[in-house]
């Protein structure tokens, strides 16, 4: 079975040898926000708060919500999200983000990936290929404003 989100922020923060109060000094979140995300399943971070974690560990996003799968593997995500992620129109957007944002096109494609696959979750039924395309702009203009 995969790890939870808060079992991977825990694993992360324990490889480094951290309390969550270093943990919360790196990020600038409190330590009982923190505690609440590494225990309790139910807490639903933001994208900038999964990004300040994961900078702070040394991972990506993906890192921490990923399902065991690696990072952007289509046959871990939802069928119509895997195929868009195998698409020419994917891939255009990952390079926009990558050379606005100045990261690389790995780091886009796979915090990207693990942005759209947490959807489903906050969701009911299967998305819809203009969904997605609708989350790849949220994501965009999340990016842009940082």
């Amino acid at each position: 079975m995969a790890p939870t989100l808060g079992e991977s922020i825990r694993r992360y923060r324990q490889r480094k040898g951290w309390t969550l109060k270093d943990l919360a000094a790196a990020t600038g979140l409190s330590v009982p926000y923190l505690s609440d995300l590494e225990r309790r399943p139910g807490v639903n971070p933001t994208l900038d708060t999964l990004t300040s974690i994961a900078l702070a560990l040394g991972c990506t996003v993906a890192d921490l919500v990923g399902d065991g799968a690696k990072p952007g593997e289509p046959s871990a995500l939802p069928p119509t999200l895997a195929r868009l992620v195998r698409s020419d129109e994917f891939e255009q957007e990952v390079q926009l983000i990558s050379r606005r944002s100045s990261r690389s096109v790995e780091e886009v494609r796979s915090d990207l990936t693990a942005f759209l696959a947490v959807a489903p979750k906050r969701s009911s039924g299967e998305l819809s290929v203009t969904d997605w395309r609708r989350l790849m702009d949220v994501y965009r203009v999340i990016t842009e404003d940082r």
